[in-house]
């Protein structure tokens, strides 16, 4: 939690601002969204689309690997690649409540309760080239931001409330992808005859 702790202080939101914040999770891995990010004309466009009502912050994870595990001498195991967290990530993942950042890059939304818990949302960046993850980015950003428009003035220092609604609308746009994926391949099974 020091992690978030440090961010919160580093930003606190101002009269205008939501009490929600966005992360957004890379490893140097991910060459594509590392190029967005490093950009200043793509970091700006995010930046535009995000508006005044939310910040967004980046970071770097320190990439995992799959490791073959070594079983005990004179026991036979299976060879099946184990997940290596490095050690560096812990208070990152920690902060967060992930369990590793094998399903990196991600954005994560977040608000901070009265009472001290974390409400979050992670959203999956998708892509393999710098446009698809800015592309990926910009959708959920702008997702978030449009949710936020619509929350009236004097209820944007409401976390519990300001959460609710961002994660209403990250649901409805995660379900209106899975349902054009869908007719997608419906309409591939059909082209098949």
């Amino acid at each position: 939690m020091a992690w978030i702790e440090r961010v919160l202080k580093t930003h606190k939101p101002s009269d205008k601002e939501a009490s929600i914040y966005g992360v957004l999770l890379f490893t140097d891995t991910h060459a594509h969204v590392k190029k967005v990010v490093y950009d200043d004309d793509y970091w700006r466009a995010l930046d535009e689309i995000s508006g005044d009502l939310w910040p967004i912050f980046c970071t770097r994870a320190e990439p995992g690997t799959y490791v073959m595990p070594s079983p005990p001498p004179g026991i036979l195991a299976m060879m099946v690649p184990v997940w290596e967290e490095p050690r560096a990530n812990k208070e990152l993942l920690e902060a967060f409540e992930l369990e590793n950042t094998e399903k990196l890059p991600c954005l994560i939304v977040f608000a901070r309760e009265q009472h001290g818990s974390y409400l979050k949302n992670v959203m999956t960046i998708k892509g393999s080239t710098e446009q698809e993850a800015f592309n990926s980015m910009s959708a959920h950003i702008q997702t978030v931001s449009d949710a936020l428009k619509e929350i009236s003035p004097k209820n944007l220092r409401n976390p519990l409330g300001v959460h609710s609604a961002t994660s209403l609308a990250i649901t409805h746009a995660e379900d209106w992808e899975l349902i054009k994926n869908g007719v997608k391949l419906w309409q591939w099974f059909k082209s098949i005859k």
